[in-house]
């Protein structure tokens, strides 16, 4: 099964138009198999995928942490990315309505995450863990808008004429 989604998500994934490139081959695998979730992939697959990148490291070691930080600051770095991408496409009141979104699910997340970590005894895994899988839906939420297959509130694009 999991071959099958691969191959899916590596057919969807050069379809992905990603602003600024920003967004490296892993990543967009990760984005694409999120967007069969559903239709032949699992969450579990695509978290899997996720943390692909540090699963070399001793889980809960340093060098573990250090790869999750990493990967977490990279994921919001393509969020922040997409999110000015969008800022030149969208109208006034898209570009309110979503900064007012990213700011709710930013306070959202930070305190879901908060939790999750405190319910496991303060651990650092669970809130990095948390932060990336937060973040890459988040991500995959501004890609699908900017691509045109988003049906959100704020995903409404200016008339260029």
């Amino acid at each position: 099964m999991m071959t099958r989604v691969l191959a899916a998500a590596l057919a969807l994934a050069p379809g992905f138009a990603f602003a600024d490139g920003h967004i490296n081959e892993d990543k967009s695998l990760v984005l694409a198999c999120l967007e069969l979730v559903g239709d032949g992939a699992e969450w579990t697959q695509c978290v899997g995928m996720m943390f692909k990148p540090c699963e070399a490291d001793k889980v809960g070691s340093d060098a573990h942490t250090a790869c999750m930080v990493e990967e977490r600051d990279a994921w919001r770095e393509a969020l922040r990315v997409e999110q000015a991408a969008l800022a030149d496409v969208l109208t006034p009141a898209g570009n309110i309505e979503l900064t007012n979104i990213i700011n709710g699910w930013a306070r959202y997340s930070d305190q879901k995450c908060q939790e999750s970590s405190l319910a496991r005894g303060g651990s650092p895994v669970a809130l990095h863990g948390c932060e990336i899988a937060e973040v890459v839906s988040a991500t995959s939420e501004l890609v699908a808008c900017r691509e045109g297959r988003s049906t959100a509130q704020f995903c409404v694009f200016k008339d260029d004429g």
